[in-house]
């Protein structure tokens, strides 16, 4: 089994490095951790390191998955303070965030999933236990680290329709990958079966909910932090705000449509659109400018505004502003009236609805929510959520809140108190890693 999936993958590698080739002499952000993801590390970590050290590793796959780490490794630090930790990435983002968050712990880019990678890594550490977070499986990673005797954990399991339908067709090799993992921490029940039926030992699976809960509730903004958000947006309490988050391609167009007819109503209405891709910003100011909007982007309210040189004193007039920045939509959330989170009004699956939920913000998402299934039927659930079909509904469900100012609070904290009864996975996460320690 591990003999053809190696050649597999080193017929995978040499086949396709042209192609990653071009893609990094063409772009920097491909040229990024090249050299860690074969297992090299920087003379600055080498140097700091020492064999009599354990490591917890805790690897997160993207951005995502490091906001969920984030949340353990807090708790990890607070209860299990006496183990160092190394923490991986697999993209530029979330390496760049968890270092954000993490200055003085050790992280890096993931290695390719090739025997001589990892064993490069593990000459540098003794791995005590290995974290994956939502369900990473790395056959080579694993099956190593537990020839070095390490204990192997799946924090906050979850199984997409997409990678179910995926792994399902590898079931017969997924059993034995899965053999070595000590403890599945799955998020719910759908998930603990799919994770069985692909061959997981139903004893090694638990179900302990969601981690991303207890995180959007760790940092809460306060009242002070939400005045200079309002300064930074030049923006004032009493106005009314629509935040149009993690916009995906198709949906910008309905939305300016929708909101160019709410104005009609409400010419006051602002409009923060944050884009998921700041590369889609060019597009997006395109749309605008043929619907004759007044826009700028939020990068530029800190001076002034390229078109026209406007001083920023002037610019209540505003009608539109589009987050060009990375890291602020949590925050953006917190001054918003109504919400749309996007990937769901086309068939993306849906982005995170959690956000602004635990702000008692009312959120409305499209019928396309397969990535945040449970969150989507726990908001419709609790009255904390609107999903909408189409354009249309989005416009009516918008202008019937907008008119309805004690059901618009209402439904915020409907969905905050949703948010609420989630919590409490991050402490049974730890239970499972001090168990395995034991």
């Amino acid at each position: 089994m591990y003999f053809l999936y190696n050649l597999i993958l080193i017929f995978f590698v040499v086949f396709t490095f042209p192609y990653w080739g071009i893609r990094m002499i063409f772009s920097s952000r491909w040229r990024k951790g090249v050299r860690q993801r074969f297992g090299f590390l920087p003379g600055k970590i080498r140097a700091n390191l020492s064999r009599e050290n354990e490591y917890f590793w805790i690897h997160a796959s993207s951005v995502g998955e490091a906001k969920i780490a984030s949340v353990l490794i807090k708790e990890i630090r607070k209860k299990i303070p006496y183990y160092k930790l190394l923490i991986s990435s697999m993209t530029p983002m979330g390496v760049q965030t968890l270092k954000d968050l993490y200055p003085e712990e050790i992280v890096i880019f993931v290695p390719l999933d090739l025997k001589n990678c990892i064993r490069r890594i593990l000459k540098c550490f003794r791995i005590k236990l290995l974290v994956l977070v939502e369900t990473e499986i790395w056959p080579n990673l694993i099956y190593l680290l537990k020839k070095e005797q390490a204990k192997v954990i799946v924090v906050n399991g979850r199984i997409s329709d997409k990678s179910f339908k995926k792994y399902r067709i590898f079931k017969f090799w997924m059993k034995g990958f899965l053999s070595f993992i000590d403890v599945f921490s799955m998020q719910s029940e759908k998930y603990a079966r799919r994770i069985i039926f692909l061959g997981a030992d139903r004893e090694k699976v638990k179900i302990t909910g969601n981690v991303k809960y207890d995180g959007f509730l760790s940092e809460q903004i306060t009242n002070r932090e939400i005045e200079d958000i309002y300064q930074e947006f030049c923006l004032v309490e009493k106005d009314l705000i629509w935040v149009a988050g993690s916009t995906r391609a198709g949906e910008e167009k309905i939305i300016i449509d929708v909101y160019k007819r709410i104005l009609n109503k409400y010419p006051g209405l602002k409009l923060i659109i944050a884009p998921r891709h700041l590369e889609r910003v060019a597009y997006l100011e395109g749309l605008l400018r043929k619907g004759s909007f007044n826009f700028t982007r939020k990068s530029t309210l800190s001076s002034k505004i390229t078109f026209g040189q406007v001083e920023k004193k002037s610019l209540f007039p505003l009608n539109i502003i589009i987050l060009d920045t990375m890291g602020e939509l949590m925050k953006t959330y917190a001054i918003a009236t109504i919400v749309f989170v996007g990937g769901s009004l086309v068939k993306i699956g849906g982005h995170n609805i959690l956000e602004p939920a635990s702000l008692a913000k009312p959120v409305l998402f499209g019928p396309y929510m397969q990535n945040f299934k449970e969150p989507a039927c726990l908001l419709k659930k609790e009255n904390g959520g609107i999903q909408v079909k189409n354009e249309r509904e989005l416009e009516i469900n918008i202008l019937h809140l907008l008119n309805d100012s004690s059901l618009l609070f209402k439904i915020g904290e409907n969905a905050r108190k949703a948010v609420l009864s989630g919590q409490g996975a991050t402490l049974k996460n730890l239970e499972l890693v001090a168990g395995l320690l034991k």
